[in-house]
């Protein structure tokens, strides 16, 4: 009998609104076509439809951390409750609303979107990855907007990493939807246009296109080759051949150009880091020995501002254990200072407006 935690990711939860169950069907339709290796007609590169940005200091990006101390449990797993009020309070305070249900509505105002949340469960059993617990938590705020949940489409490169996370696999629904990309025909996990990053063709998964919005549900770790990995990225996931671009991952422009294109960077609506638990050496993969529980979540539309204050954590765990600093190692991320160049956000720190707080 699975457990209330799978259980709860495999059906989806919050509130559904009766109007929108139709589209939740068609979508039901179209996925299941894609999964057989059909075309489909009528499925088209969707836009962005936006939904109304965080407030903030003028001329800064706002970042909302929420600690709870007992927020892991004594086996080391999140507690439901406690994320679900973490999330609710960072929320609350990142729009300046008294309830989390109106900063969900403001940021996805129509019912009928579909919203994708692309997971981070590439650290393999034992790692630090997205957990069930937190996408629990956002499946169901995107109730509280009239999403229906078979328009919540949670994705990952791998069946493998996605089980090994402590999801429950539930590509057709009823529910919310939990699908790996390599669970799709070879002909089908791609998208026929192919895009350019660093001269080179790359072509993004179909997850990308199938959703309207998609939220970054990533993690706070060292990563060997970036230094950091956080909400940028996580972006390696959605496209073909990532390892073509890992040669000075940590310096080059890869990165911001991944998280750059444009069916991802008008899409993203809003990340959820999570630092509940994190890993300060030896990433993206599993090293106990060097994983720590800040005990924390992050949430905010700027993905370079919430990485720079992300890449901090790493940093000072670093310190506190007598490592050298990422810079020392060869492995500074300055890829994040390149992303803010580029134009994708903020990370200077006096242009980040860090808002803490404690459940």
């Amino acid at each position: 009998m699975p457990s209330r935690r799978h259980f709860i990711l495999g059906v989806g939860a919050g509130v559904v609104g009766i109007g929108a169950l139709g589209a939740g069907y068609v979508f039901r339709g179209k996925l299941a076509a894609l999964r057989r290796g059909c075309s489909v007609r009528g499925l088209p590169d969707v836009a962005a439809r936006a939904g109304k940005g965080l407030p903030a200091a003028a001329g800064k990006s706002r970042v909302v951390q929420v600690q709870h101390a007992r927020v892991l449990t004594a086996a080391g797993r999140p507690d439901p409750r406690a994320v679900q009020a973490m999330l609710d309070l960072a929320l609350r305070r990142a729009f300046d609303v008294e309830k989390p249900e109106d900063a969900w509505r403001a940021l996805f105002p129509d019912p009928t979107e579909v919203v994708g949340l692309k997971v981070n469960a590439v650290a393999g059993r034992g790692g630090v990855n997205s957990s069930p617990e937190t996408v629990r938590a956002i499946t169901r705020g995107l109730g509280l907007a009239g999403i229906p949940k078979e328009n919540v489409l949670v994705f990952e490169r791998s069946h493998e990493e996605l089980t090994a996370a402590g999801f429950v696999m539930n590509p057709d629904g009823p529910g919310v939807r939990v699908i790996a990309t390599n669970s799709l025909f070879r002909t089908t996990q791609l998208a026929p246009q192919a895009l350019t990053v660093a001269g080179q063709p790359v072509r993004l998964v179909q997850m990308v296109r199938l959703c309207s919005a998609i939220i970054n549900c990533s993690v706070v770790k060292h990563h060997g080759s970036a230094g950091y990995t956080g909400a940028l990225k996580n972006w390696y996931g959605v496209i073909d051949q990532p390892q073509r671009f890992h040669q000075g991952l940590h310096s080059a422009s890869f990165i911001p150009e991944v998280a750059g294109l444009d069916p991802i960077r008008t899409r993203v609506r809003l990340t959820v880091i999570e630092a509940l638990r994190s890993q300060c050496e030896r990433g993206p993969h599993a090293a106990r020995e060097w994983q720590h529980t800040p005990r924390a979540l992050m949430v905010g539309s700027d993905q370079v501002a919430l990485d720079a204050v992300g890449a901090r954590l790493v940093e000072e765990e670093r310190r506190r254990r007598g490592l050298p600093s990422l810079a020392e190692t060869g492995r500074e991320p300055s890829y994040i200072s390149v992303a803010a160049s580029r134009g994708l956000g903020r990370s200077d720190a006096a242009a980040i407006e860090h808002l803490l707080d404690e459940v």
